[in-house]
């Protein structure tokens, strides 16, 4: 089987131009949409070039489809039957890829990995490449399993530390600023576009898995705000530490013959996506009902 990974994308560098202008977030949607191109290479520190290529856009719906490349010179081994041996051939352009599905105005990437190209490291390029052809500053963040994050955190009897990394959403900023406890005009005022947050406790008890502070920083995992890092003890004594974006990621399956292809990727990226986007509305309703039972009982 071969997996596929999802990850939400956030204007990051002109965040706070689009709070002051929401015109301007589909206007950059958009150049991200028709600038992204094969002609940009990056380099990593050991000299592979990664570069975008087959790159296939729909202007229907503003997504892409394609794949990403790391090439490096390399040797490719093959099997001499009339020898009985092992050939090693020397290429200067070997290649692995990766196939990517990016809806583009739904701000959401689904991309299958690779032995030089894995989770951080897909998310990482395609940050870069976006910067490169576009200007446009971006920030993923890998899309949490919400029921297998719920079972994880269940495991720890006692809850010690929680860090959290959050970059402010192109969304709503008063629900970011409310799930965070934050106010909105002052974080926009700073001009952070990342966040880190340290909770601890010294008690034998732990952090109250229960508390409000505690449930809001797991519903924005859920919504695609931040990733979170849990550290604390299991029933047995046991130190747990569970992290968000390489422990629970939401993932399809595919199977190993289909890994490279298009169609199929594009089938299970659109199904993952409209799945996190339906699960989020609800989400988002759950927590409207809250406050205004809430307010009722004020």
């Amino acid at each position: 089987m071969s997996t596929i990974y999802f990850a939400k994308m956030n204007i990051n560098e002109q965040i706070y131009d689009i709070y002051n202008d929401p015109k301007l977030l589909p206007e950059l949607l958009t150049k991200i949409y028709a600038q992204l191109s094969t002609k940009a290479s990056i380099y990593d520190q050991f000299g592979g070039r990664i570069k975008l290529f087959d790159l296939d856009k729909n202007e229907d719906n503003t997504t892409i489809i394609g794949k990403m490349g790391y090439i490096k010179e390399g040797e490719h081994s093959s099997y001499d039957p009339d020898n009985d041996t092992a050939v090693d051939i020397e290429d200067p352009n070997k290649m692995e890829y990766i196939i990517f599905y990016f809806d583009v105005h739904k701000e959401m990437l689904a991309f299958t990995t690779s032995p030089k190209m894995r989770q951080k490291a897909v998310l990482a390029n395609m940050t870069s490449l976006i910067k490169k052809t576009t200007n446009i500053g971006v920030e993923f963040m890998l899309e949490p399993n919400v029921e297998e994050l719920d079972n994880r955190i269940r495991e720890f009897s006692i809850l010690k530390k929680l860090k959290v990394k959050l970059v402010p959403p192109n969304g709503d900023k008063k629900e970011f600023a409310d799930i965070y406890s934050l106010n909105a005009e002052k974080v926009q005022n700073s001009r952070a576009t990342k966040i880190e947050m340290n909770y601890s406790t010294q008690q034998r008890a732990g952090l109250d898995r229960g508390s409000e502070l505690v449930q809001d920083n797991i519903d924005g995992v859920k919504m695609g705000y931040s990733e979170a890092t849990f550290q604390g003890k299991d029933m047995h004594g046991e130190d747990l530490i569970l992290e968000t974006s390489s422990d629970t990621p939401y993932k399809k399956h595919v199977r190993a013959s289909d890994n490279k292809n298009r169609a199929v990727i594009a089938e299970k990226s659109r199904a993952g996506i409209f799945n996190i986007a339906e699960y989020r509305t609800k989400l988002r309703l759950r927590a409207k009902n809250n406050d205004g039972e809430n307010t009722t009982h004020k």
